[in-house]
């Protein structure tokens, strides 16, 4: 099965600030993510992680600015 990238659009609320990086949780499966506003973009990529006994999926995000 090939590896597919898709494109998601995630609302500002929905992320989280951690150690001075956006992180944020979804519940699709996807590999990477991007989100843009009118003066910056991030791009979100996926991890797996192991939480209170459960595999919740995390987004690391790393954010590039444009001004």
């Amino acid at each position: 099965m090939a590896t597919r990238k898709r494109l998601w659009c995630i609302p500002r609320e929905s992320l989280y600030i951690v150690n001075g990086k956006a992180v944020g949780f979804v519940q699709t499966g996807a590999d990477t993510l991007q989100w843009s506003s009118p003066s910056s973009t991030f791009f979100y990529q996926m991890s797996s992680y192991e939480s209170y006994g459960k595999q919740v999926k995390f987004l690391l995000a790393y954010s590039v600015f444009f001004r």
